[in-house]
This record gives structure tokens, sequence and C-alpha cells, in this order.
């Protein structure tokens, strides 16, 4: 089991901005393409681990583990192509300190 640190403020509103554009991404893609995006296997387990970062964090217990973290960053990496393919532009990854 990971160990639980402290979010600093910038992980925490990290987190919540990746959640804002995958959920903005879904009812895009919906809106654009009339189906659901379906998320690709690889990222499920990702995304399990990811989600429970964002409801502890809902719930005012604002840490992480190292898994949270990759899981998170894995997500917005994906959340950003999808969304550039999406929307016919030019494929430019994000550049994580």
């Amino acid at each position: 089991m990971s160990l639980l640190v402290n979010s600093t403020q910038d992980n925490v509103m990290l987190g919540m901005a990746v959640q804002e554009s995958f959920i903005e991404l879904c009812g895009a893609y919906l809106r654009i393409n009339k189906v659901k995006l379906i998320i690709p296997d690889y990222l499920k387990r990702a995304i399990f681990i990811w989600r429970e970062m964002c409801v502890r964090h809902k719930s005012g217990d604002i840490r992480h583990t190292e898994d949270e973290m990759k899981a998170m960053k894995e997500i917005a990496d994906w959340t950003v192509r999808v969304n550039q393919e999406l929307r016919n532009q030019k494929q430019k990854p994000v550049q994580w300190r």
C-alpha cells in the first residue's frame, strides 16, 4: 500500500482541473460525435485510482499517494490528447515539471 502524503494546494487544484477537463471532454465528444466517449481499457485502472483521490479531496482529506499522482497525470495526458484530436488541433504533449 502506498503512503499518503499531504497534497499541496497546487496538487488539489490540478486534480480539480483534470476532473473538470475530463467531464468537459466527455460532453464535447458526445456533442460532436453523437456517441459516448469510450475509455480505453489501459486507462481504466488509472481512473479508478484517480477517482479515489478525488473523493478523498472532496471530503476534505487533502492527501494523495504517488500512484494517485501518476494516475492523474496519465489521465490528464490522455484528456489533452483526445481533446486535441477532437478539435483537430496540433498534438502538443503536456510538459510536467
